[in-house]
Parts: C-alpha cells; structure tokens; sequence
C-alpha cells in the first residue's frame, strides 16, 4: 500500500492536468488483493509490489523530486520518456 500511496503524491505533483484522464485508474479504489496495481503503465511482481514504471508518450509534466524512490525497493524498470 505504501507503493499506492508514493504513486498517488507524485501524480499530484505533475503539472500536466491530462494528466486526469490519462492516469484516472491511479486510485485506491482500484488497488485489489489479486491485482494490487491495475493502474496505467503500472507492473507488478508475482509479490504484488511494483517492479516497473513505463509511462512512455503521454506527457508527463513535472518533477521526480517528488517520486519516493525509496518505496519501490523491488523497481528494476522506470520509462517516463
């Protein structure tokens, strides 16, 4: 959970108000037990913690100052281009 929560304070961070839309499934209503992230551009280990980020081509805006990267232990893979 700590994971959604880190994903959750970046989103509000970016600049890019699209951003809504594109990232709409980023919310805690869809964090389940079997598929703890069904979020856009969002991949899970067998564990159920984030191993890779790819949110390539839809214009994020904004800073990684605000990317906890220290709640993602288990990422090995991080796209924004």
């Amino acid at each position: 959970m700590e994971e959604a929560h880190a994903l959750l304070r970046w989103k509000t961070s970016l600049q890019n108000h699209n951003n809504g839309s594109l990232l709409s499934s980023w919310t805690l209503n869809n964090v389940t037990k079997t598929s703890p992230f069904a979020w856009v551009g969002i991949h899970c280990n067998r564990g159920g913690r984030v191993d890779s980020i790819n949110l390539t081509s839809i214009g994020l805006k904004g800073m990684l100052h605000d990317f906890s990267f220290s709640s993602f232990p288990h990422m090995v893979y991080l796209d924004l281009w």
